[in-house]
């Protein structure tokens, strides 16, 4: 999976781990930074590149080692956006995640949780299912789903 920041200055694009119990987990590394003028195609590029790459299984924190983990996976993207806090990279940020099955990429919208500024929700209704496609169709696809974000 892949997940897409989008902030007034940039895309902020991340690949995602997958746990040993099937839990998507963020990866400890820099993010792709795309300038948030950059072209429909090459955000789509950029994305179906990191979705090529195969995803890493990796074992399931136990309950001591979220805290590390967590702190592990923000320290790249706060050090690149130039943000001291979690709270301060989200607060302008809207989220989109695409995921991959075989030939299928699903783009996924993102809302803030009323009650907790931290927590995104999926919006289902709002997902969009191309099946292959190339980087021109999938870079708007993505660019319409922060429009539901």
């Amino acid at each position: 999976m892949v997940s897409i920041y989008r902030r007034p200055d940039a895309y902020y694009v991340l690949r995602s781990a997958r746990t040993t119990t099937g839990l998507w987990l963020g990866r400890p590394e820099r993010p792709v930074v795309l300038d948030v003028d950059t072209s429909a195609d090459s955000l789509g590029q950029q994305v179906l590149s990191l979705l090529s790459q195969h995803a890493e299984v990796v074992p399931h924190p136990r309950q001591d080692e979220w805290t590390e983990q967590g702190r592990a996976f923000r320290g790249p993207i706060l050090s690149q956006a130039g943000v001291r806090s979690w709270r301060a990279f989200l607060a302008p940020a809207d989220l989109v995640d695409v995921s991959r099955q075989a030939s299928l990429i699903k783009v996924i919208p993102l809302r803030r949780d009323r009650r907790r500024s931290d927590v995104f929700n999926a919006i289902d209704t709002e997902t969009t299912e191309l099946t292959s496609p190339p980087s021109g169709d999938l870079g708007p696809a993505i660019i319409a789903a922060f429009s539901s974000a």
